[in-house]
């Protein structure tokens, strides 16, 4: 119950929705969970007024060793960002209470430029990129 948990801000950034999400689904192992989570939740990024993250740092690793939270929730793209060895551990939320989260793909100008990027995300390079970012690969038409 003491430990500080850093976020992104909810409303303005969707790691901040997503961990909301995250604390409500935590309400299925301990009703009322969830409401606490959020009553101790820092959100210390990703807002209009919130910290500045020094260039070339990652938000998490850098707000821990700042000692402004005790844990951060944040992407799992995190995990390798934070390199190996690291002074940060890395703790993957189980599936049965973490969030999925579908992001999708819209033109608005199918001008050639546009099309030229969209087929590359959807090709087997721009998949691999994606992919090794954290994301995972396209699973329909």
């Amino acid at each position: 119950p003491v430990l500080r948990i850093g976020t992104s801000t909810p409303g303005c950034d969707p790691s901040g929705d997503y961990t909301w999400t995250f604390f409500d689904n935590m309400d299925a192992l301990e009703p009322g969970l969830g409401r606490q989570l959020r009553a101790r939740a820092l959100p210390l990024v990703g807002g209009r007024d919130t910290l500045s993250i020094p260039p070339g740092e990652l938000a998490s690793s850098w707000l821990l060793r700042q000692g402004l939270a005790d844990l951060f929730i944040g992407y799992a793209h995190y995990a390798k960002a934070l390199g190996s060895p690291s002074d940060v551990r890395y703790v993957a939320i189980p599936a049965e209470q973490n969030i999925l989260c579908e992001y999708q793909l819209a033109v608005l100008d199918a001008s050639e430029e546009v099309m030229r990027l969209v087929k590359f995300m959807l090709a087997n390079d721009g998949q691999a990129l994606l992919t090794a970012a954290g994301f995972l690969p396209v699973s329909g038409g």
